[in-house]
């Protein structure tokens, strides 16, 4: 289903060419990492979309600050990740705040904290 549709929007995209022998890495950096998250939503992973997070966050961060807000909204609803009322903490909240240059979220409490004991070491 949501590898389906990334599948289709690759092929027809006129601006994205793709060689089968490359496959599944794509030519740019946003593609590479939205293939990655699919497999980690997929498999319920929340370690792996942490460090997945860390290692595209240069191109995240300079791209958009909202993209902290978009990838938080997903560990809540696909990683089980709960938002407390007023405070961001944790690993995942320490992530997410260095994302969030300037973005603001819309909602009243735009926090995180992963309720998972992630030891990246």
């Amino acid at each position: 289903p949501a590898y389906d549709c990334f599948h289709v929007y690759i092929e027809q995209h006129p601006g994205i060419e793709v060689d089968d022998s490359t496959v599944p890495y794509y030519p740019l950096p946003l593609l590479n990492f939205l293939y990655l998250l699919l497999i980690a939503i997929e498999r319920g992973t929340l370690t792996v979309f942490i460090i997945l997070c860390e290692i595209y966050k240069p191109e995240l961060s300079h791209r958009d600050p909202c993209y902290a807000n978009y990838l938080e909204r997903i560990a809540q609803l696909f990683f089980g990740v709960e938002v407390p009322k007023r405070q961001r903490g944790g690993l995942f909240g320490a992530l997410i705040d260095s994302f969030s240059g300037g973005c603001q979220s819309t909602s009243e409490s735009s926090s995180a904290t992963v309720v998972h004991n992630v030891d990246l070491d």
